[in-house]
C-alpha cells in the first residue's frame, strides 16, 4: 500500500488496519463531505442550530409583559 502524507493507519492486536487518522488540513476537501454524509459532523455549527430555534424579540417582549402582569405589586 502506498504511503500518503497526512494519513496514518492504526492496527489492532492482530495487525489488521482498524482506524485511519487523516490530517484535515491536507485532506479536508475530500474527507469532510464523507463525514457529513455519515452524520459525524454537520455543516451548521451548534450555535446556528440553536439560533434557528430562538424566539423573536417581539415574542420576548410579549412573554415578559405576560409574566409582569402575574406579579403582585406592593405599594409603599
Amino acid at each position: 500500500m502506498a504511503r500518503v502524507a497526512g494519513i496514518q493507519f492504526e492496527n489492532d492486536s492482530k495487525g489488521n488496519h482498524r482506524y485511519v487518522r487523516i490530517d484535515l488540513k491536507k485532506h479536508a476537501e475530500q474527507v469532510i463531505p464523507l463525514l457529513e454524509k455519515l452524520g459525524a459532523i454537520d455543516e451548521e455549527d451548534e450555535f446556528e442550530k440553536e439560533w434557528k430555534k430562538a424566539i423573536s424579540g417581539e415574542e420576548v417582549v410579549k412573554r415578559v409583559k405576560k409574566h409582569i402582569r402575574t406579579l403582585e405589586w406592593k405599594q409603599k
